[in-house]
């Protein structure tokens, strides 16, 4: 369980994306603020410092801060932002961007050819039901395929190529 949860935007108006806003507890606090999603727009962008402070409990549509531009009195409140203004500070001291590694496509996978795999050590025959709505079993790739109206991908593996002929 983690007791800050971060969001990145550009709301900030930095070149890459940084903190805009933390979930904490009962706690929602906004370092700044922009109409719509994912677009920045500097002069439509509201900065706070302090950052906004929201009991999205009591308001979970987060249209009433607890203050504004200030601190906030209510000593609960205030113990709260205080903790929210020590997490922020570590946070951007110490998060670090990552690249992400794109996984190598297998045999018959590329663009356009993606499916769902409970086990590629056994080159997806997965003839249990296993996880959560039978996700990646054979059932479900099945499923997909019967749904879509598509076949299977060709050529199948040598596996797949056993467990049809004995099915």
């Amino acid at each position: 369980k983690h007791d800050f949860l971060f969001f990145y935007g550009t709301c900030n108006g930095d070149p890459y994306w940084s903190v805009t806003s933390v979930r904490h507890g009962k706690y929602k606090a906004h370092w700044c603020t922009a109409p719509g999603l994912g677009h920045f727009n500097k002069s439509s962008t509201k900065r706070y410092n302090p950052p906004l402070l929201f009991n999205v409990e009591k308001d979970p549509s987060e249209a009433e801060p607890i203050c504004y531009n200030k601190m906030p009195t209510d000593s609960e409140d205030l113990a709260a932002m205080e903790r929210i203004i020590r997490a922020h500070a570590m946070e951007v001291s110490t998060f670090q961007f990552g690249n992400i590694t794109k996984e190598p496509d297998n045999e018959g996978e590329g663009p356009g050819h993606y499916a769902l795999c409970c086990d590629r050590s056994r080159d997806c025959y997965c003839k249990e039901s296993i996880g959560i709505m039978n996700l990646g079993t054979r059932l479900h790739h099945d499923r997909y395929h019967d749904v879509v109206g598509e076949e299977e991908p060709s050529p199948p593996t040598r596996y797949q190529s056993i467990i049809q002929y004995m099915e």
